[in-house]
């Protein structure tokens, strides 16, 4: 019994903790809930306990420790309020004489304070003149530009470009109103330079004014170049004097520019202008001036114009350069974090510059994790650009590599197709382990392209490349070198041999078979036939036999004419045996001479023969000669193909010309055994065509098949 009893008393005590209620004038009474922002529900409440209806009620006190009761008002010695921050009063705006438990709140009535904020607008009597809404929106337009001290001079501006523009204003009539512009606007171009319809009228100023009022002009608005630049309007301003401008006027506007080369590449709008600047206008010498500033004030230091990169300074400071390459990180960081200038061939010359000369020094290491999540598409048309491209691929992780291949999926043929950046594809498809992403990805789209990358001075080193890596009969020294820079710090772990030869294996018979299909493409000229040569001598697939066959097909056809060019020096009096001396001891002179037109070492273009054609005549020849390798190999030959498909007509008209009788030299000296005799059996008919020719190719075949 007196468990329960103190479980009951638990429980109210608990509710006098949160309710309190008083008397307040009228007999309503006042009940608060501490704590929260929420009001009882129901209206006003009595007390919980004991309350009788409109009688007083008893205000209880928390005990505190000790068993001592706390006086009404007082927390810890100390006086408060009975209503604390968080009481709310729930007998808001309630009457005296007892209001209802749900009061409505009405709007005021006119006349009082709030008066006429909730009125609802009455529609208009009439819909509203809009033309006369047009006229005064007019009127106040030109107020606050009559508030502006040009505006006299814009206005008599724009009556006068009005008369020049038209096609029907005669030049003598437009001199004059240029010269009129030119005295109304000078001294005060640098202050309407920058509006839209005043820079449009300045550019045409400059552009159709005579050479000393262009220079009066460059000279007022030269001060405000780097303002105008950064302009929305006026910076098309400074592309004209660049573009259109004379050599002095470039110069000029250059100088300027270089001043302020960090703030202006951050600059949105500064930007585009300053990477035209960089790219089409500048010098050497002026791009060199461009980066300095990018490297900081102690590259500007040494004082010497000759110093041409990092380089140069180091070789001459050592001590200074952890402070330049210091700085320099510092810069390039800060660029990197401007979308819109990573693209930049300005940016890309100073990275190039930065990472060939960091070393292994942690600045580097922390560039080109900045460098590895941008898109290598960025970089890639220009230089530089594909160098630093080149570096990331070379550093990259497999799965940095993994995401560069689905980027450049799609981008395969302007990619393999570019100046530099076929560069950057060479070294991706050298340096990723997963052969299976490349084959899926990659490789499918760039065979979808064959022909038009071997129709390409760039495409065709793709293609060389997944046929047979750095080929150096195929490949300039400079090139292998470029693409083998990057083995001492690769990440790839894959032996390149096999990775090599799986790529191989996937691309060889595809090509293969369009070699078969198309033999005219691929032997259409003679840079053409190289990459097939390199293809058919590095084949592996069944189509080999038939790519061999269409080959010969094209070779013995007689009806196949190609356009060669043969220079005739003249010989100014010298004997005509004398002519071929000439032509070799001045092949150089008699080049320049017949560009100018002065008569002598005149090109001339004949037909000949496909087989007589001096660049095809080598392809073949490579071709005839790698047949030994074939045969070690077991594999079918050209020498088989072109000897089964030589008839009386063309053994007749090969044995009068010099190029085709050193190409069946080659099958007698390269070509399988049955094939050998086959061939002399045929040719054993022509041994007195062939000693009556003078020419040094039949007098040699003539001597094998003695």
């Amino acid at each position: 019994m007196t468990m329960k009893r103190k479980s009951e008393e638990s429980k109210e005590n608990s509710t006098l903790k949160k309710i309190k209620t008083e008397n307040v004038p009228g007999g309503i009474q006042k009940t608060t809930f501490k704590g929260t922002n929420k009001p009882l529900k129901g209206g006003p409440q009595k007390s919980p306990i004991n309350a009788q209806k409109g009688g007083p009620q008893k205000s209880f006190t928390k005990p505190v420790k000790g068993g001592l009761p706390q006086k009404p008002g007082l927390k810890g010695g100390k006086e408060r309020n009975n209503q604390t921050k968080g009481d709310i009063d729930i007998t808001q705006s309630l009457t005296d004489t007892g209001a209802s438990k749900s009061k409505k709140f009405r709007f005021e009535k006119s006349g009082g304070k709030k008066a006429g904020k909730f009125k609802k607008a009455e529609a208009p009597d009439k819909k509203p003149d809009w033309n006369e809404f047009k006229k005064k929106k007019k009127e106040v337009q030109k107020k606050r530009k009559m508030g502006n001290s040009q505006y006299d001079v814009v206005v008599e501006s724009k009556k006068i470009w009005e008369q020049v523009r038209r096609a029907d204003c005669p030049d003598e009539k437009k001199q004059k109103l240029l010269t009129k512009l030119h005295g109304l606007l000078k001294g005060k171009m640098d202050k309407i330079v920058f509006s839209h319809d005043m820079s449009r009228i300045i550019q045409w100023l400059l552009k159709l004014s005579s050479p000393q009022m262009r220079k009066e002009i460059v000279s007022e608005l030269l001060p405000h170049t780097i303002a105008m630049i950064q302009s929305k309007y006026s910076n098309a301003l400074v592309k004209h004097m660049l573009k259109n401008g004379d050599e002095a006027t470039k110069n000029e506007v250059i100088k300027v520019l270089q001043t302020k080369v960090v703030t202006l590449l951050s600059h949105t709008t500064a930007s585009p202008i300053l990477m035209y600047a960089h790219d089409q206008v500048a010098s050497p010498g002026q791009k060199l001036a461009m980066r300095q500033e990018l490297y900081g004030g102690l590259y500007q230091s040494t004082g010497d114009a000759k110093i041409s990169c990092l380089g140069d300074i180091f070789e001459k400071s050592p001590e200074m350069k952890s402070a330049i390459l210091s700085v320099t990180k510092k810069t390039i960081i800060k660029c990197l974090q401007k979308e819109h200038i990573t693209s930049s061939s300005l940016l890309h010359a100073v990275l190039q510059d930065f990472i060939s000369h960091s070393g292994d020094s942690p600045d580097l290491t922390e560039v080109l994790e900045m460098l590895a999540p941008l898109p290598i598409l960025q970089f890639v048309h220009s230089k530089p650009g594909s160098s630093v491209a080149m570096h990331i691929i070379w550093n990259a992780t497999n799965k940095l590599k993994k995401n560069i291949v689905k980027e450049l999926k799609g981008h395969i043929r302007e990619v393999a197709t570019s100046e530099f950046g076929h560069l950057a594809l060479v070294t991706l498809l050298d340096n990723v382990d997963d052969t299976l992403l490349l084959k899926k990805a990659l490789l499918p789209e760039l065979l979808e392209v064959a022909e038009e990358l071997a129709a390409n001075e760039y495409g065709r080193k793709v293609l060389a490349h997944v046929n047979s890596w750095c080929d150096p009969g195929f490949y300039h020294p400079s090139f292998i070198v470029q693409v083998k820079a990057g083995d001492d710090f690769s990440t790839s772990k894959k032996d390149r041999d096999v990775r090599n030869k799986e790529i191989h294996e996937f691309v060889s018979d595809p090509l293969l078979a369009s070699i078969a299909s198309n033999p005219d493409f691929w032997l259409k000229t003679s840079s053409v036939a190289m990459v097939t040569a390199v293809i058919l001598n590095n084949a592996v697939g069944p189509n080999l036999k038939e790519a061999f066959d269409s080959v010969a097909t094209v070779l013995v056809d007689l009806d196949r004419k190609v356009k060669q060019e043969i220079r005739t020096p003249a010989t100014n009096g010298a004997p005509a045996g004398a002519g071929e001396g000439i032509a070799k001891k001045k092949k150089k002179n008699n080049k320049k001479k017949a560009v100018k037109g002065e008569g002598e070492g005149e090109a001339e273009e004949e037909e000949v023969v496909f087989i007589e054609h001096a660049g095809f005549h080598m392809v073949l020849k490579k071709l005839i000669q790698h047949d030994k390798k074939n045969v070690e190999k077991n594999l079918p030959t050209l020498s088989e193909s072109v000897v089964a498909k030589l008839s009386d007509s063309v053994l007749d008209t090969w044995t009068q010309c010099n190029r085709a009788c050193f190409i069946l030299v080659s099958i007698l000296e390269c070509g399988p055994e049955t094939c050998v005799s086959e061939l002399k059996s045929k040719l054993s008919s022509y041994k007195t065509n062939l000693s009556s020719q003078s020419f040094f190719g039949a007098k040699i075949l003539l001597g094998k098949l003695e």
